[in-house]
């Protein structure tokens, strides 16, 4: 499958259930297809959706490089929404007086209504504070790069792509 999705613009799959027998669909094939692939993988939640994706998207931004692919593997999503929040969390200073202008302004760029939102974790998990802000703003998708650090760290540490692969409430659009 990670072989034939190099020829799509984007990969639709099922998360996983996670009390499925092994016959089933493998546990890891999101995440499989979408670091293998080389394109945006559209993962619709086990639980299913409730309304179609892609009206208020919550845009997880951390300035890395699997995060602009995930971004600009949604933009045909985004410049059709009618709000796109870009969630930055526990932003780093990297020269930027105002962390988020950047892709805003590229965003604006494309016609998408964006707003930034900069929030901190506290001590919470980075995970667990994008699926309260997704629940918070009533998105019907999130966007974010899948593993912005090293598989290895993002094992041992957790990380947000672990979580929300695990826990998706809403469809998730990743690229890696």
């Amino acid at each position: 499958m990670a072989a034939r999705a190099r020829y799509v613009d984007l990969v639709i799959v099922g998360q996983a259930e996670p009390d499925a027998p092994a016959t089933t669909t493998p546990p890891d094939l999101a995440e499989t297809v979408a670091m293998a692939g080389e394109r945006p993988v559209l993962i619709v939640p086990h639980i299913g959706a409730v309304k179609p994706p892609g009206k208020t998207v919550l845009l997880c931004w951390n300035g890395t490089r699997e995060a602009a692919r995930a971004a600009t593997g949604a933009l045909p999503i985004l410049e059709t929404a009618d709000k796109v929040i870009i969630l930055l969390i526990d932003p780093g200073s990297d020269g930027d007086e105002q962390p988020g202008a950047d892709v805003a302004g590229w965003l604006v760029r494309h016609g998408v209504k964006a707003v930034v939102q900069r929030d901190t974790a506290a001590g919470s998990s980075v995970g667990g504070v994008i699926l309260s802000r997704a629940a918070d703003h009533d998105a019907d998708l999130i966007v974010m790069g899948l593993y912005g650090h090293s598989r290895m760290r993002e094992r041992v540490l957790g990380g947000a792509s672990r979580t929300l692969l695990a826990s998706m409430t809403v469809p998730l659009l990743v690229a890696h």
